[in-house]
């Protein structure tokens, strides 16, 4: 990001970290400095943060479209490549296996980020 370039625009940055479920002033430790190198450190040092309410969502409609949009913008927007159809791979390269070397199996998305919320 490219703070200057703000600051001869008068715009007002506010940088926004994305990497986790907690705010980057919560974290025990400073990002780009310090941060756990394995899974069991980070849990260990995160374990008693509280996550940060959620920023209001937008209603649909409120925001305004970039100028130009492509009209089949959404319609590629909901595209979900498949490993074997477009990429080739054959059943066993696509199956998933869990790594002997876990602690234990990791499962995500925002489903499952939900419900451990």
């Amino acid at each position: 990001m490219n703070e200057v370039a703000t600051i001869d625009r008068n715009a007002h940055c506010v940088p926004i970290w994305g990497s986790t479920i907690y705010h980057l002033e919560d974290l025990p430790f400073t990002i780009g400095v310090k941060v756990p190198y394995n899974m069991k450190v980070w849990n260990d040092q995160v374990a008693n943060l509280k996550v940060r309410p959620l920023v209001p969502t937008p209603e649909k409609g409120s925001l305004p479209l970039p100028k130009g949009l492509s009209t089949n913008f959404f319609e590629y927007s909901k595209f979900l490549p498949d490993l074997r159809k477009h990429f080739g791979f054959n059943e066993e390269e696509a199956a998933t296996e869990v790594d002997p070397r876990c602690r234990w199996e990791f499962k995500g998305g925002e489903n499952v980020a939900l419900k451990r919320l």
